[in-house]
């Protein structure tokens, strides 16, 4: 007879290992490592006890369970086998550790809970897979007994006194409905059942065994998921109990198991025409612990020796190796349409993307253990340029431009690089299409070049490349944050980075690249002549950016040359030295300064703002510095020059268009401009020099009403006054730094005296205290002046009052 088995060994096979319930099983069992818990929760119960905090528990504890010491879990260990989490061990560290190890047992205890829940599949119950594979078995032995039996009965017998033919003849065996005809074998004629007959009953209840071990899978893969999405829960409160959930003996949370189930999570809520915001933060928990302890949270930079575990990587790449290029062009719309969302529920969302950008940025970062060409194949679309459409592109940038750390450098140039190209070919799809209809905006740029910018190093590097520079420059943006944020990036010195510092050098070279660029082609800056026909370019954000970086460096644009040049070194200027610096010429300087004049708005306002406070400031140290021996020329020649060059670049803007040229009598100015503090009077020490919100050049040439006469006023004023606002921002030094005493020399405003005050009541009180205070340096300051304006000023011979 033969022998009906059934069981992992053939039933496996026949099914496909992915259907196997015992491969699950013991992946899951792997997975958790329910025998380790008891002993882990030892290590977090000891590590409670001298963590300084939740966010050292998880490091602490993997210290003591990697001590080689002894941990034995069996005190801490119920009748049931679950982690007792009423013993004394594990309490009376405070109550935000209790609470934080008090969820790590129940995660623990969980865990325990569901491998058992899946081992009862096989083995708890009449109807477990090992009692409803044996039933199997025994049916398929009882079916082949009962054709034997039917067998036997249908062979004939012989009977006494008759003979039976030497070689009998086949038999009709029925069972049930079914009937087979049996033949006899061999040389002594026998009747044997047919081995087909053995193969199609071996085979009928293995097609059973295998429908049911199928489902036994399914039921163990809902009860995994079932403990996946509490696991979740428990990770949730831990993470904001301050709990690193990458950190610790206690893996659960960043297997790769657990990567994969988060990305299918993520891709159904995805599915929906509205993701719900809690859930895409919920399943990203898992990417938000693995790179929160790998960056800096202020800088988004790598923290030193912080690095992927394989395990972390692992987690990674199963969560990446779910997404398609269609589900990253998914998160990205979401994170467009995120906008319309109320601010709390926008932050979650966004947040949960965030989380999403960051994990890529991190499995291709060398400097945390990523590698570069771990590129998710998903994301190869988007970096090898391979005929992605304009909404893909889109996709991805929005994607990344949530990104909160930085790129590791060779894949950050790649991104910027794409971002200057797609944006190319946007300028060109505008071009063969000047009325715009049926051209998508490119707006994928400017998320990638936002998260360039974190990695301020490399936004450094690719400045100091004059090809990329031009390129990026040379664009025309929709929205110029990213750029912008590129430039603050590579032009602003890191905390802790001295200017002549070696670290430096990168920084000083991007900021002259694009001074430079920015000097010799100005309409780039503002996004000029482009038809009108086509879209609203916004370079608001670029020429912000450009005004701080002009004022930053007043200090070397305001030395003046002839020729421009780069790797010079300044010895003594205003009281420093540079060992790495740079000339920009004087049409250069005056470019910049104009077309900084000519920018609109807070834009232009803040730029004036900050020239007068880098006029007060340098005017200021230096006296401070000389102790009023006034042997400082340079620097007051210098200030000169900047206010002579501003100067200049106004009296020569479109007198035209009034809202730009805003100069005016001081009388103009009345105790309804904000005033009253009598800001102006050099006897009030402490007040800060702005009026009315305004800059002192603003405020001394107040907005023009419209017409004619007031734009030839306008034009009086400023060739007999430009010079007043500079020399104001002098006079205020001169107060701040102690040169003046207090109640002498008081200036006149139309909030202070009550009356209307001119403009040369103004000026013939700051040129009495110029004379009584600093006259040594006004002929530096006016030669400065003058030197910048082609008539000079009409006061230029200083008799100083």
């Amino acid at each position: 007879m033969p022998t009906f088995r059934y069981s992992r060994e053939n039933v496996e096979p026949h099914i496909g290992a992915e259907h196997s319930p015992w491969k699950r099983r013991d992946d899951f069992t792997d997975e958790i490592r329910p025998d380790d818990m008891a002993d882990l929760a030892v290590a977090y119960s000891r590590a409670a006890g001298e963590a300084e905090g939740t966010g050292a528990l998880g490091e602490l504890a993997s210290e003591v369970a990697g001590d080689g010491g002894s941990l034995d879990g069996a005190s801490l260990v119920d009748e049931d086998e679950r982690i007792d989490s009423t013993s004394r061990a594990l309490h009376g560290n405070g109550e935000d550790m209790d609470r934080v190890v008090g969820t790590l047992v129940a995660a623990m205890n969980r865990a325990i809970d569901a491998v058992d829940e899946v081992d009862g599949l096989f083995t708890d119950t009449p109807d477990g897979l090992d009692e409803t594979l044996a039933r199997h078995a025994e049916q398929a032995a009882d079916e082949w007994n009962g054709w034997q039996a039917a067998l036997a009965a249908a062979v004939p017998k012989p009977l006494d006194g008759v003979v039976l033919p030497p070689r009998p003849l086949p038999v009709q065996v029925t069972r049930g409905d079914r009937t087979i005809t049996v033949a006899p074998v061999g040389v002594v004629p026998t009747f044997e059942l047919p081995a087909s007959l053995e193969t199609e009953i071996r085979e009928k209840y293995l097609e059973r065994a295998g429908r049911d071990a199928k489902r036994t899978a399914g039921e163990i893969t809902d009860g995994i998921e079932q403990y996946r999405r509490r696991l979740a829960e428990y990770g949730k409160e831990l993470a904001a109990g301050g709990y690193d959930l990458s950190d610790g003996p206690l893996g659960l949370w960043t297997t790769d198991e657990m990567g994969t189930y988060a990305a299918q999570q993520v891709l159904a809520e995805l599915a929906k025409d509205q993701p719900d915001p809690d859930a895409l933060a919920l399943w990203t928990e898992g990417l938000g612990a693995v790179t929160d302890g790998l960056y800096d949270p202020e800088t988004g930079m790598p923290v030193a020796g912080a690095m992927l575990t394989d395990a972390e990587r692992a987690y990674l790449k199963a969560f990446y190796d779910e997404l398609s290029t269609d589900d990253i062009v998914r998160l990205g719309e979401v994170a467009g349409t995120a906008q319309g969302l109320d601010a709390s529920t926008r932050g979650v969302e966004l947040g949960a993307i965030g989380r999403i950008a960051d994990g890529i940025l991190a499995l291709t970062d060398p400097a945390v253990g990523g590698d570069v060409h771990a590129v998710p194949d998903a994301l190869g679309r988007f970096l090898d340029g391979g005929g992605m459409t304009m909404r893909e592109f889109n996709g991805f940038g929005n994607l990344m431009g949530e990104a909160s750390v930085a790129p590791g450098k060779e894949l950050g140039r790649d991104l910027a690089e794409i971002a200057v190209e797609m944006q190319e070919i946007s300028m060109n799809d505008y071009r063969n299409n000047p009325s715009g209809e049926g051209v998508l905006a490119n707006t994928g740029s400017n998320g990638l070049l936002k998260a360039v910018s974190i990695n301020e190093e490399l936004s450094a590097d690719l400045l100091g490349d004059k090809d990329f520079t031009a390129d990026l420059l040379g664009l025309r943006w929709t929205d110029s944050t990213g750029v912008a944020q590129l430039i603050d990036a590579g032009t602003t010195l890191p905390p802790g980075v001295d200017r002549n510092d070696y670290a430096a050098d990168r920084y000083v070279e991007a900021t002259f690249n694009v001074l430079d660029y920015a000097g010799r082609h100005p309409g780039d800056i503002r996004a000029l002549g482009w038809s009108s026909l086509t879209p609203a370019f916004d370079h608001t954000a670029l020429e912000q950016s450009m005004g701080r970086l002009i004022v930053d460096n007043l200090d070397i644009i305001s030395k003046g040359g002839t020729e421009t040049s780069f790797g010079d070194r300044d010895v003594n200027l205003f009281g420093h030295d540079y060992r790495l610096s740079f000339t920009l010429s004087d049409d250069q300087v005056k470019s910049l300064i104009g077309m900084m004049n000519a920018t609109e708005g807070e834009t232009r306002e803040a730029f004036l703002h900050g020239v007068d406070q880098w006029e007060i400031s340098r005017a200021r140290e230096s006296f401070e510095r000389t102790g009023g021996e006034f042997s400082d020329a340079a620097t007051f020649s210098a200030i000169g020059r900047i206010g002579g060059t501003l100067a200049e670049v106004q009296k020569e803007s479109e007198v035209e268009d009034v809202s730009n040229y805003k100069f005016t009598t001081y009388s103009s100015v009345t105790t309804a401009a904000g005033i009253a503090n009598t800001l102006l009077d050099l006897g009030s020490k402490g007040v800060p020099l702005t009026i009315g919100g305004l800059s002192t050049q603003e405020f001394l040439r107040y907005t023009l009403p419209d017409g004619a006469e007031s734009v030839k006023q306008g034009v009086w004023d400023l060739k007999n006054h430009a010079d007043l606002g500079m020399r104001v921002n002098i006079a205020e030094a001169a107060r701040t730094a102690g040169l003046v005493e207090t109640g002498e020399h008081h200036i006149p405003t139309s909030a202070s005296e009550k009356e209307e005050v001119g403009p040369d009541d103004v000026r013939r009180a700051v040129e009495n205290l110029e004379g009584d205070t600093y006259a040594a340096y006004m002929p530096y300051i006016l030669d400065g002046y003058n030197d910048r304006v082609e008539e000079g000023m009409q006061h230029n011979d200083y008799d100083g009052g």
